[in-house]
């Protein structure tokens, strides 16, 4: 419902800002959400991406987090554009205008993807980057890594799933994140090229692994209690 009538507002917006000069003109509208971002990192990646699709009129109102856009040619609505970054609601919201139907919403739907693809692949540089950091100037004690033990094999205390997927390594990674938190996986929080892990408040210990090459994601629960392993890694796949 809250995600309704921030879409409601926006096409008001849109209807009455100034990149609309002809009536009446089609809406192509597309909508990303339970999106892991915040609001700079979005709105940057979505002036990049509406200059690399050639639009040359990009504008910000001050302190605001849409972002108006246009071609200067000679067509009315080829195109006019509005993204919406609402971090607080994990959502973004784009809305297009065309001459023609279909271009709008496939336009609108290409937008999105773009933006979503660019924000990740930021997010996920500037962890790695912090990560290395921290690796170069912090010397770990001499202990066995999380996922290390987690993925012993013969291990009697590990429940394993897996499951197919169509995402690309980045966004995978990104929902194995949330899918770790929202399951109640926060303590020791770690993760490698291709692998998140954490410790719950209990001690069991969850990994997920996304082996992009095959499109396959493996999670794994450690712990003592062979019911509660299985719940939990029912929680993780759910939450995925």
């Amino acid at each position: 419902m809250k995600n309704r009538l921030y879409l409601s507002s926006l096409l008001i917006l849109l209807m009455f800002s100034p990149l609309v000069f002809a009536i009446p003109p089609y809406l192509g509208v597309a909508t990303g959400e339970n999106l892991s971002f915040n609001n700079p990192s979005c709105l940057q990646a979505t002036k990049k991406v509406l200059k690399n699709d050639g639009f040359q009129k990009v504008v910000q109102y001050q302190q605001s987090t849409s972002i108006f856009a246009a071609y200067q040619n000679e067509e009315p609505y080829h195109y006019k554009a509005l993204v919406k970054c609402l971090a607080g609601s994990s959502v973004i919201v784009v809305v297009v205008v065309a001459n023609v139907a279909i271009n709008a919403r496939k336009k609108a739907e290409l937008l999105l993807q773009k933006i979503q693809h660019s924000t990740l692949n930021k997010r996920a540089k500037i962890i790695k980057n912090a990560l290395k950091e921290v690796a170069e100037s912090v010397t770990p004690p001499k202990k066995e890594p999380l996922a290390e033990e987690v993925e012993k094999n013969g291990d009697k205390q590990t429940s394993t799933a897996e499951q197919y997927t169509m995402f690309t390594i980045v966004k995978c990674l990104d929902r194995a994140e949330l899918s770790l938190r929202n399951s109640g996986f926060y303590k020791d929080f770690d993760f490698d090229d291709d692998s998140i892990y954490a410790t719950n408040e209990n001690g069991f210990k969850g990994l997920i692994r996304c082996v992009n090459s095959e499109s396959l994601v493996t999670f794994k629960v450690k712990g003592d209690n062979a019911s509660t392993r299985d719940k939990l890694l029912n929680q993780l796949q759910k939450n995925f």
